[in-house]
């Protein structure tokens, strides 16, 4: 029997001993808009997973003198990549080849880039200013379906904010004791 106790225990103490588990962090955009028209404004949020170092979800706004868009998982995309200043986040709409974005007239495809100076999204920082120069707002331009009449980009400023770190939860352990 003490035998069979102690066994159970050693499983017990594995159990509660594992190792720390990774988290989605949650970003906030804060005061962000563009440098040289400060009317287009960006406001929400990104979730930012600590183990594929991908966005799983995103929710961001931009409003203006263009008009307005949502940028959601359906709608658009987002992605992490290591750039000449560093950790970017970057997000954009699907529509290209001749889709216009719903609510943006005549914009074919807009692209936004946040750049923190090489301060990483792994929350060991709790806010990140964006750095300027690298950090911008594109938009293509639509005339005929396929075809592209210009681009136009803005600088954008404000900081990232980090509002909280959701542990992902833990796989349960199955064993059988007996």
């Amino acid at each position: 029997m003490t035998k069979k106790f102690a066994v159970a225990a050693a499983v017990a103490l594995l159990t509660l001993t594992g190792p720390a588990h990774a988290a989605t962090i949650q970003w906030n955009l804060d005061n962000m808009a563009e440098v040289g028209n400060p009317g287009v404004k960006f406001t929400g949020f990104f979730d930012y997973d600590t183990v594929t170092q991908n966005s799983p979800f995103w929710n961001i706004s931009m409003s203006g003198s263009d008009g307005s868009f949502n940028f959601v998982p359906p709608n658009s995309f987002a992605a992490f990549a290591n750039g000449a200043f560093g950790p970017q986040f970057g997000f954009g709409t699907n529509g290209i080849n001749g889709n216009p974005v719903q609510g943006v007239p005549g914009v074919l495809q807009v692209i936004v880039i946040l750049a923190g100076l090489g301060l990483p999204f792994d929350g060991s920082v709790s806010t990140i200013p964006l750095y300027s120069p690298a950090s911008f707002l594109a938009e293509i331009h639509g005339g005929n379906v396929g075809h592209t009449t210009g681009e136009s980009a803005g600088q954008l400023s404000g900081s990232l904010t980090e509002v909280s770190a959701v542990p992902l939860p833990a796989a349960l352990p199955c064993s059988a004791v007996g």
